[in-house]
């Protein structure tokens, strides 16, 4: 019984990891070009706990991400005025997630 569900767990993991890299694949995929250092920045994280829950995050480590996707205008601190209009990448992609992760799930379980 213990067997079973360790190849469950494994499954699972596997299910979620595939379509977090899906996810990733086309975030990247929409995100803005800038000589590939925001786009190479990009990636899947495992974050699973310790109670051994399959958890991955797809994110990135640039400071420039949250004004790509939501965009900024205001004025700096050195009274630069700034005009960032957004361009979301993640959040349309989200849907993408959801639906991978069910292609995934039938596959890996023969649903």
């Amino acid at each position: 019984m213990l067997k079973q569900i360790d190849e469950i767990d494994a499954k699972s993991a596997r299910v979620v990891r595939r379509a977090a890299e899906f996810f990733a694949s086309r975030v990247k995929r929409d995100s803005p070009w800038d000589f590939g250092d925001y786009r190479r920045s990009i990636g899947v994280e495992d974050v699973t706990g310790i109670n051994g829950t399959a958890a991955f995050t797809v994110g990135t480590n640039k400071e420039q991400g949250p004004t790509l996707e939501f965009g900024d205008q205001g004025v700096d601190r050195l009274g630069r005025r700034r005009n960032h209009r957004p361009q979301p990448h993640f959040g349309p992609n989200e849907k993408h997630f959801h639906s991978q992760l069910e292609i995934e799930m039938d596959k890996a379980f023969d649903w």
